[in-house]
């Protein structure tokens, strides 16, 4: 179906797609050409990645590409460059397509199982969020996503919501820092151009993540530690170090060149320091932005947590040995002295 047949029709054109879609021939390299579509400021801002496919103990994924074909960090803007110039590495390393850097202003919103592959009917729940983010916006390369690039920020807390049971996989994710999306350049009919929607953007994360106790995500037999949820994040969030716990708990897995299951010993080792409880710990990562459906596997979980501990013993066992040892040298300077003073 042709972009004019589409919009007579209602239905979508198929393409683009974000870090997690699956492709749908994922030996296809989509086109860089027919990127025309894409908004001029967005065309010239130095954004833009290269990446191609490959395949991770049987996963298909997406590997950010640099300019000389190395692989390169995608979730700073220090790496990227200008529409044409990756382009241009797509062209002579024969990579995949190109992508788009989010932070800075620019926040991407993926709803992902929210298309009809063969007929383009689009979810009433993707309708009604399109109808409300008048941004740019493309149909997934899976053809049963959407996503939308807007300018605008996110308040903290999480960035994806959870499928619910029964088999429906839509879900929503939304970034402003610390990802990167695909893109082909199949325009939604009535998302061509670029919009500013802090406003709307701020209102529906609040209402796909509504404020919920903790004790709500707690496993059943666990127990609240010495100090409340909010009392070990207070801590952890204005320590020393709070400014780059405070960044993983936005979400923000840059300092850790995208790898969400390191963003998330780190933060748990910062939070680790105030508190042992596991549950407890449990709880916290739920509410931060990292949270993500991975957590609620009970191996990851549980691994996770019990090497934030270890960590944390191993750091107190080396101060504690480290006061030792500065003690007994403290002792024998102290009985050196008076031994001088005796013999004087």
């Amino acid at each position: 179906m042709s972009t004019d047949e589409s919009r007579q029709t209602g239905a979508l054109p198929a393409g683009g797609e974000t870090q997690n879609d699956r492709p749908r021939n994922s030996t296809a390299t989509l086109s860089v050409d027919a990127l025309g579509a894409v908004p001029l400021e967005l065309r010239e801002a130095r954004r833009w990645i290269a990446w191609r496919y490959e395949t991770r103990a049987g996963k298909l994924t997406k590997v950010p590409i640099g300019s000389g074909g190395q692989r390169l960090d995608a979730t700073t803007l220090a790496n990227a460059v200008t529409l044409a110039e990756a382009q241009a590495w797509v062209k002579r390393h024969h990579l995949s397509g190109v992508g788009i850097v989010l932070g800075e202003g620019l926040v991407g919103v993926d709803l992902d199982h929210c298309r009809n592959a063969t007929t383009g009917e689009l979810d009433p729940r993707a309708v009604a969020i399109l109808a409300r983010l008048p941004s740019w916006g493309e149909v997934s390369v899976s053809a049963t996503g959407v996503h939308i690039l807007a300018w605008g920020s996110l308040p903290p807390g999480r960035r994806r919501t959870t499928p619910r049971a029964g088999g429906d996989d839509y879900h929503v994710e939304c970034y402003d820092a610390g990802r990167y999306f695909t893109v082909a350049g199949d325009v939604l009919p009535g998302h061509e151009t670029m919009a500013d929607c802090t406003e709307a953007l701020m209102a529906l994360h609040a209402e796909w993540f509504p404020p919920r106790e903790a004790a709500k995500s707690a496993p059943a037999g666990s127990t609240t530690g010495p100090m409340t949820d909010a009392d070990v994040l207070a801590l952890a969030l204005n320590a020393k170090n709070g400014p780059k716990l405070r960044s993983l708990w936005n979400g923000d897995t840059s300092g850790y060149g995208g790898d969400d299951s390191a963003a998330d010993l780190a933060l748990l080792c910062g939070l680790a320091f105030y508190t042992r409880d596991r549950g407890q710990l449990d709880r916290l990562m739920r509410a931060s932005g990292l949270y993500r459906e991975k957590w609620d596997r009970s191996d990851y979980r549980t691994r996770t947590i019990a090497a934030a501990l270890a960590k944390e013993e191993g750091r107190e066992e080396m101060n504690h040995e480290t006061r030792n040892t500065a003690a007994r040298d403290l002792e024998a300077t102290i009985a050196s002295n008076v031994a001088e003073i005796l013999e004087a």
